[in-house]
C-alpha cells in the first residue's frame, strides 16, 4: 500500500475546554493500488441490492458473548511494563495482543469480512507511539520534536495508526468502532478496522492509551459481502449501535447518495448525512442519528435503511435496502407458552393459551389459524403458535392442554446473594397448567413480583378446572440488613465519558475498595451498594479513604456519613470528608481520614454517600456535572460502628502475702494489685 503522510490530518490535541478527550481525527492514505480490484467486483455489486435475511440470532448472541464481551482486557492482563518517568514504551502482554486482535476480527467477521493478522514488525513504532500519547497526555499523528518521550519511531507510529488516550488494547477498539466527535464525521477509525483489503496490523498500548497501526499489508479478498454496514444489516448487539452510522462499498461514488432511515412503525428517524470522504479504507457514507440510540428491556428495536443514488463505474445503481433489529445479545430468545385447562377433563371448552416471546414478536399464527397471541375457548388437545420476529425469522412451540387433578407447582425466586431489603425479586411457578393463587395478598399468576423489606416465606397453589386447589408450595426471600433510605440524587446533565468515580477505597476493619468507571460507560449516575458492599468501624478510632476520579480530570468530591441513621445527611459533622482530586498529577486521587465520634448510632448498618462531580456545587442530593461533559457519580456504602469498650486493664503483680493477709486494690493510674494468696485463689477460682 502506497502512503503519503503528508495528507494526514493532524488530530487535535486535548484542550477541549479542559476535559480528557479518548478520540481526535483519523490517519488518512491514498490507495490508488484499489482501482483494479474495484473493476474486478463492481459487476458484483451492480447485481447485489438487499440482504437475504439470516436467522442467526444464536449464532449473534453466542459470537458476541466469547468473543466481544470475551476479549475485555483489564490492566492486569495488559502487564505493560513501560514507564513514563524513563521514558521506556516497554511492551504489552502476549494474552493482551491476542484480545486486542479478537475483538478486531470480532467486528470483521460481524460485517462480513475475513480476519486480520497481528504483525510485530510495527512494535516498536506502535509502542513508542502510545508511550508518547500518554507522556503527553495528548493525541497527534505529528508530535512535535520538543514533545515528552519523543522518538522517530514513536512518530512513524503515530503517523500510520489509530490513536487513542484514555483507554487501551481492545477496550480501545470499541472507541475506534463508535469513533465519535466533531472531527470524526468521515468514521475514519471505524473504516480502517473493517477496512476490504486489510491483511495485517500492528499494535501497541500503555495502560492509558493506544496505537492500532492501520495501514500494513494488504491483499485483494477472494468475496466480498454486498456492502459493509455499521451497524450492520440483521441481528445486531444493542450495545455497539452508535450514533454515528457508515455503509461502504470499495470505489463507489456517494456524493449524490441519499439515506432514509425508518423506525419498526415506518417514522422517518431524523439523521444528518456527513461530508464525503475518501482516503480511509473503503469508500464509505456516513451520517449521524440526531438522538443517540437507547434501549431497555428485552424486545428487538427495528430500523429499515434505504440508501439511493450510489454509483458504481459512473452508473447510478437501484436501491440498496436493508434492516437493522437491535438485539440485546446478551441472551438467546425464549418462547413459551402459558395456559390454563379445562375443569379437569370434564370437555368444557374454556382453556386458554397465551404465547410469550421475549424479543418482542412481529407476528403470531396458531395451528388453529388464530393470529392472536392469546387463544381462548380451548378444549384438552396439543396447540402449537409459530411468532415472527422483527428479522423475520420464526419460532414454534407447542403446549398440550389437559384435564388432569391440579398438580402441586414448583416455585422458586430469583434473589441475588445478598438480597438488599426492597430489591426487586421475581417469584416464579411452574409444573402445572391452571390458575396459580399466591398468598401474602399477591393475587394469581405465574410470576410474581415482590420486594420484601425483611425476610418473608410465599406461598403459590394451582387450581386447574374445578379441580380442589393444590397444597401450597413456599420459597423464602431471605433479606440481608440495609441502610435507612436516603434520597435518590437527582441527575442535572446526564451521563458523562469524562467523570466518575474510578475507585472508593476506605480501610476499616475490612477493607472497602470498589472499582467503577465514568457514568457513561456504567450506564447510571447512582448506584446504591450499601447492602452488598459494606464493612466495621470501631467508635472512636480513625481511618482513611480515598476516591479516584477518571482520566485526569479534576473532580470535586464530597463524603458523607449518616452518623444519627436519619436518611439526611445534612446534619452537622456528616459531611465527613471535601475537597478535589488531585488532577493529573499524583493519579487524580484525594485521599483523607475520619475519625468516628463515640456518639454515632452503633451496632447498626449506616449509610455513606460518596460524590465525585466536576462541579462543586453538586450536594448528597444533587448531581450537578457540567453542560456538554455530563454528571459525574455518587455511590452508596454501608457502615457498622463497634461500640467502644471502656473495661479497666488488670494487671497482676507478684505474690508476697499469704491468703489470710490478702490484699487486692485499685491503684490510682487505674491497674489493679493483688496479694499473694488472693493470687492463688484467682488461680483457684481460675
Amino acid at each position: 500500500m502506497k502512503k503519503n503522510l503528508q495528507t494526514f490530518s493532524l488530530f487535535f490535541i486535548l484542550s477541549y475546554g479542559g476535559f480528557a478527550q479518548i478520540l481526535g481525527t483519523p490517519p488518512k492514505a491514498q490507495h490508488t493500488e484499489m482501482q483494479n480490484f474495484e473493476n474486478t467486483f463492481s459487476s458484483n455489486y451492480a447485481q447485489l441490492r438487499s440482504v437475504t435475511t439470516t436467522c442467526n440470532r444464536t449464532t449473534i448472541v453466542n459470537n458476541y458473548n466469547a468473543n466481544y464481551l470475551g476479549s475485555a482486557c483489564n490492566s492486569t492482563t495488559l502487564g505493560w511494563t513501560g514507564s513514563v518517568g524513563t521514558c521506556n514504551a516497554g511492551i504489552i502482554s502476549t494474552a493482551a495482543q491476542n484480545l486486542t486482535f479478537q475483538r478486531i476480527n470480532y467486528f470483521r467477521n460481524l460485517v462480513g469480512l475475513t480476519d486480520v493478522s497481528y504483525s510485530n514488525t510495527y512494535d516498536l513504532q506502535t509502542q513508542e507511539a502510545a508511550l508518547m500519547m500518554k507522556a503527553n497526555n495528548a493525541l497527534n499523528h505529528f508530535p512535535p520534536n520538543t514533545w515528552t518521550c519523543y522518538t522517530i519511531n514513536g512518530y512513524n507510529g503515530a503517523g500510520n495508526s489509530n490513536l487513542s488516550l484514555g483507554n487501551f488494547a481492545s477496550n480501545a477498539m470499541k472507541s475506534f468502532m463508535d469513533d465519535t466527535g466533531p472531527g470524526n464525521y468521515m468514521a475514519g477509525h471505524r473504516r480502517w478496522i473493517i477496512y476490504s483489503r486489510a491483511l495485517t496490523f500492528g499494535h501497541g498500548s500503555t495502560d492509558n492509551s493506544d496505537a492500532l497501526w492501520v495501514q500494513g499489508a494488504t491483499g485483494t479478498p477472494s468475496t466480498l459481502p454486498a456492502f459493509i454496514a455499521w451497524p450492520i444489516a440483521g441481528y445486531m448487539p444493542r450495545t455497539l449501535i452508535p450514533q454515528r452510522w457508515s455503509f461502504g462499498i470499495p470505489n463507489a461514488d456517494f456524493s449524490a447518495a441519499n439515506i432514509v432511515v425508518l423506525d419498526e412503525n415506518n417514522n422517518s428517524v431524523s439523521l444528518t448525512k456527513n461530508t464525503v470522504e475518501t482516503g480511509y479504507g473503503d469508500n464509505t457514507l456516513v451520517w449521524d442519528l440526531a438522538v443517540a440510540p437507547t434501549f431497555s428491556g428485552t424486545a428487538d428495536v427495528l430500523y429499515k435503511v434505504t440508501i439511493s443514488g450510489v454509483k458504481i463505474g459512473g452508473v447510478t445503481q437501484s436501491p440498496y435496502t436493508y434492516n437493522v433489529v437491535a438485539t440485546d445479545a446478551t441472551t438467546d430468545a425464549t418462547l413459551s407458552i402459558i395456559s390454563t385447562n379445562p375443569n379437569c377433563g370434564q370437555g368444557m371448552n374454556n382453556a386458554t393459551a397465551t404465547a410469550n416471546f421475549d424479543k418482542g414478536a412481529k407476528s403470531y399464527l396458531w395451528n388453529t389459524g388464530a393470529t392472536t397471541q392469546t387463544i381462548n375457548g380451548l378444549a384438552p388437545g396439543t396447540y402449537s403458535v409459530t411468532v415472527t420476529d422483527k428479522n423475520d425469522c420464526t419460532y414454534t412451540k407447542s403446549i398440550t392442554i389437559s384435564g388432569t387433578t391440579s398438580m402441586l407447582p414448583i416455585v422458586s425466586n430469583n434473589a441475588s446473594t445478598p438480597n438488599c431489603a426492597g430489591s426487586l425479586v421475581i417469584l416464579s411457578a411452574s409444573n402445572c397448567s391452571g390458575t396459580y393463587t399466591w398468598t401474602n395478598g399477591l393475587g394469581t399468576g405465574a410470576t410474581k413480583t415482590v420486594s420484601p423489606t425483611s425476610t418473608t416465606t410465599y406461598g403459590v397453589s394451582c387450581t386447574e378446572g374445578s379441580c380442589a386447589a393444590s397444597a401450597n408450595a413456599n420459597t423464602t426471600v431471605s433479606v440481608s440488613p440495609s441502610p435507612t433510605v436516603a434520597c435518590i440524587p437527582s441527575v442535572t446533565n446526564g451521563l458523562s465519558q469524562y467523570f466518575g468515580i474510578t475507585n472508593f477505597t476506605f480501610t476499616g476493619i475490612t477493607t472497602i475498595n470498589s472499582s467503577s468507571s465514568t457514568s457513561l460507560t456504567d450506564g447510571v449516575n447512582y448506584t446504591d451498594k450499601s447492602c452488598t458492599t459494606k464493612t466495621t468501624v470501631n467508635a472512636g478510632s480513625s481511618y482513611t479513604l480515598s476516591v479516584t476520579g477518571n482520566f485526569t480530570n479534576v473532580h470535586a468530591v464530597k463524603i458523607y456519613l449518616d452518623y444519627n441513621n436519619n436518611g439526611s445527611f445534612t446534619d452537622a459533622g456528616e459531611m465527613v470528608l471535601s475537597g478535589n482530586t488531585s488532577g493529573a498529577s499524583g493519579g487524580n486521587v484525594l485521599t483523607g481520614t475520619i475519625s468516628i465520634p463515640t456518639t454515632a448510632v452503633q451496632s447498626t448498618l449506616l449509610r455513606m454517600r460518596v460524590l465525585a462531580d466536576p462541579s462543586s456545587s453538586s450536594n448528597s442530593c444533587t448531581i450537578v456535572g457540567a453542560n456538554g461533559f455530563g454528571s459525574g457519580q455518587i455511590e452508596d456504602y454501608g457502615i457498622t460502628i463497634n461500640p467502644l469498650c471502656n473495661s479497666d486493664p488488670i494487671v497482676l503483680v507478684p505474690p508476697t502475702d499469704d491468703i489470710s493477709s490478702g490484699t487486692i486494690k485499685k491503684e490510682t493510674d487505674g491497674t489493679i494489685t493483688a496479694s499473694n494468696k488472693i493470687l492463688n485463689l484467682f488461680n483457684i477460682l481460675v
